[in-house]
């Protein structure tokens, strides 16, 4: 008998397998996750989520390490990756925003949010060709992204680039779209690629298609006020002359105010403009400390964690 077999009648508790070398045995054994065993880490990763909510208003380190916890627990957790993102932009880290999307980039190519996400901090901090190729790469994948649609083309207009560029983006969003002429993202985007091209009646037709929309329509609403009230300084006149213009504003500011409330800071603001617009001086005083006011509430509330 030789020496294995009586090893293993010594010892009782231990398996040798014969014709295995002892470089087999010290190979670690990779075990394939089960369905049970899949669940029961979804199940904890939700957890540690839940764990982070709440502490995310008053302690970050907690939040952030909860979130990573869960992460550890599902690498491709979707939520765990976004919400951490977002975490660090809240508190103004982009850097550890960046790297964590893409990390989450690595585990789950393609998502979209996150594409667009990591596109957005691109082109905030000024790195505009590499948003454009995110922003690109999206659509090219994803046509009815509105939101990349409109973000390339914020993109392209303040890198100085004509908006031929992305003409072939919205073609392939219509062409996608199977009710192109009532879907408020992609009339928003119609709206904002003619206002960039210099058609403002063609925009105005547009975006107010999309102003009776949840999603888009305050941004809609926002835009024709902008047109109206020459904001950018794109239009000729940016003054309330005719009867007609100071009925239209109001109807917008009113519809502005019961979408967006009429003590937040962007009803405010656009208030403001249109008593400007009016050269109504001595309102948008007091309209102005009411702005002031309400960004100092909004303040108040981020610095109390409320």
């Amino acid at each position: 008998m030789d020496g294995r077999a009586l090893s293993a009648k010594q010892c009782p508790w231990c398996v040798v397998v014969v014709g295995r070398t002892e470089e087999d045995l010290m190979t670690p054994v990779t075990l394939v996750p089960t369905p049970r065993m899949q669940v029961q880490k979804q199940i904890m990763a939700d957890i540690c989520i839940q764990i982070a909510e709440h502490h995310r208003d008053n302690d970050m380190a907690k939040a952030v390490t909860h979130y990573r916890e869960a992460i550890n627990h599902v690498l491709t957790c979707e939520t765990a990756h976004i919400d951490l993102a977002k975490l660090f932009l809240d508190n103004g880290d982009v850097q550890s925003a960046q790297k964590q999307l893409n990390t989450m980039l690595g585990h789950v190519p393609h998502h979209t949010e996150a594409t667009v996400m990591l596109a957005d901090i691109m082109f905030l901090r000024g790195a505009h060709t590499d948003a454009v190729d995110r922003y690109e790469q999206l659509l090219d994948t994803v046509p009815e992204h509105y939101q990349a649609l409109t973000r390339l083309m914020d993109v392209n207009r303040r890198a100085g680039n004509p908006m031929s560029k992305v003409k072939p983006y919205l073609d392939r969003a219509e062409k996608a779209c199977a009710r192109s002429e009532t879907e408020p993202g992609l009339n928003f985007s119609r709206g904002l690629y003619k206002l960039y091209a210099g058609d403002v009646t063609e925009a105005l037709k547009s975006f107010n298609r999309a102003r009776r929309d949840t999603e888009w329509g305050q941004r809609a609403l926002c835009a024709m006020l902008d047109i109206f009230l020459n904001r950018t300084g794109d239009i000729d006149g940016g003054e309330i002359e005719s009867a007609t213009e100071l009925q239209t504003v109001e109807a917008l500011l009113k519809e502005l105010g019961d979408t967006a409330g009429q003590k937040s800071v962007t009803f405010l603001q656009y208030e403001a403009y249109a008593e400007f617009a009016q050269k109504n001086k001595a309102k948008v005083g007091g309209i102005a400390g009411a702005c002031v006011h309400g960004v100092d509430r909004v303040c108040s509330r981020l610095c109390d964690g409320g």
